[in-house]
């Protein structure tokens, strides 16, 4: 192993020679930093339900919003057939009145945007779920086809955060409040 035991190693090296960044950023001790560290999330936004756009394999490099196959069959668990539908709990839609096929509106403090409520289990009650192609409001006519209104892509809700120790980005994720239109 490339190691300096030669061994495999659960620790990373190179935090040591970082600890005091380590313990200044995140209040780990130093002894502590090469080894593997639960560090609470900090979610950007605001609201009660936790946002996750995941980006699919289907995307094709995000340029699949004119591939009107791809559209189809990229929500994760919904399938959807030309549109791409906000995933929600039954109990989450109940709470805020929202019924399957309802238009509603994603929102916290830093934008808000407009998508078609899909209410199902397969997603937990305090999440909601809206893969990352939503908004496109260019690139030919299927992406502007079939009912997909252009009311914003999942970057307008979604705050430009980094993981604090490994400086990855987290624009995948969030929080927000979501309403009937």
């Amino acid at each position: 192993m490339p190691t300096p035991s030669g061994r495999f190693e659960i620790r990373v090296s190179e935090l040591e020679h970082h600890a005091d960044y380590v313990q200044e950023r995140l209040g780990i001790p130093p002894e502590k930093a090469p080894f593997p560290q639960w560090v609470a999330p900090r979610h950007g936004g605001s609201g009660t339900l936790h946002f996750v756009s995941p980006k699919l394999a289907g995307q094709a490099e995000g340029r699949s919003a004119n591939l009107p196959h791809v559209t189809a069959m990229i929500q994760p668990t919904q399938g959807g057939q030309h549109n791409v539908f906000l995933e929600i709990h039954p109990e989450a839609a109940a709470a805020r009145g929202i019924s399957d096929g309802d238009r509603v509106r994603i929102k916290n403090k830093i934008g808000q945007i407009e998508v078609q409520a899909r209410v199902t289990q397969t997603t937990r009650p305090d999440t909601v779920v809206l893969p990352m192609i939503h908004g496109h409001w260019a690139q030919g006519r299927w992406a502007e086809a079939n009912g997909r209104l252009p009311t914003g892509s999942t970057n307008e809700i979604t705050e430009n955060l980094s993981e604090p120790l490994s400086g990855l980005v987290c624009y995948h994720s969030g929080l927000v409040e979501v309403e009937k239109v």
